[in-house]
């Protein structure tokens, strides 16, 4: 099985977003749970850099964390059925500062597996944060230490990194959704 690093991209036409000013923020990317913190949702607005890119991409670039629409969650959700994944509401802003869409969520995986091999990946843990890797020459994984059915989770040690599996990725291509960017896990370096 390979895996495959969430990422997203910048496209023209269709927006970016600010990361919303909000109390500890870095949570959405180390796998804590903030659903109760948030029961009417989280609004972001889009990038005043870029007034002229309005478009809503399923996988919009640009907050912290990854920010979905509801036709992405419901495929995740369809196929990720092994995996405790939380979908925080988030009000999307356009520039005029009026609603753009309600229909969007951050995506929010809670699963945390320990399964990079530290030697193997030639690992440079943090100076300032220890117990969290800073980089590696390339990374490699323990394919026996990801349980079973796990299709979307968190890399231990480096935990804003979500991983996705390889069928997941496929049928999420054949989708056509817009936004979405997967870099491969074997190999990674930190870097993008």
């Amino acid at each position: 099985m390979e895996f495959w690093l969430w990422r997203n991209a910048t496209q023209d036409g269709y927006c970016t977003i600010k990361t919303p000013n909000m109390e500890r923020v870095w949570e959405l990317v180390q796998g804590v749970s903030r659903i109760q913190d948030f029961p009417d949702g989280i609004e972001c607005r889009m990038n005043p850099q870029r007034p002229k890119d309005v478009g809503l991409a399923d996988n919009i670039r640009g907050a912290f964390f990854p920010v979905i629409s509801g036709r992405l969650r419901k495929a995740l959700e369809a196929e990720a059925t092994q995996n405790r994944v939380e979908y925080i509401p988030v009000r999307i802003i356009n520039h005029k500062k009026r609603l753009a869409s309600a229909d969007y969520f951050v995506l929010n995986p809670l699963d945390i597996v320990d399964c990079i091999d530290p030697e193997a990946s030639c690992v440079e843990w943090n100076t300032i944060s220890p117990g969290s890797i800073s980089y590696c020459k390339g990374l490699v994984l323990k394919e026996d230490a990801i349980p079973p059915g796990f299709r979307l989770f968190r890399l231990k040690y480096w935990p804003n990194n979500i991983m996705i599996d390889d069928d997941l990725v496929a049928n999420l291509k054949r989708m056509d959704l817009t936004g979405l960017v997967f870099r491969k896990a074997a190999g990674y370096d930190g870097m993008g």
